[in-house]
């Protein structure tokens, strides 16, 4: 199990079922990664950040979109 992203794009992600002593992390998620198989258990804020970067690249701009505020 992994506390970071791995290196596959972000769309193979997929929420897994939490264990028990998991639960009192309220701030972190379980993620498979389809791609390579891995366990992933990291904020859901970096699972956001790393969709908003690749649909930014896949739209052609250099920077991921911001949240105008």
């Amino acid at each position: 199990m992994r506390l970071t992203v791995c290196n596959c794009r972000a769309e193979n992600y997929q929420r897994a079922q939490r264990k028990w002593w998991m639960r009192p992390l309220w701030s972190r998620r379980l993620y498979h990664c389809r791609a390579c198989g891995e366990m992933l258990f990291i904020p859901p804020t970096e699972v956001l950040f790393r969709r908003a970067e690749e649909k930014a690249v896949h739209l052609g701009n250099d920077t991921p979109a911001t949240a105008a505020g």
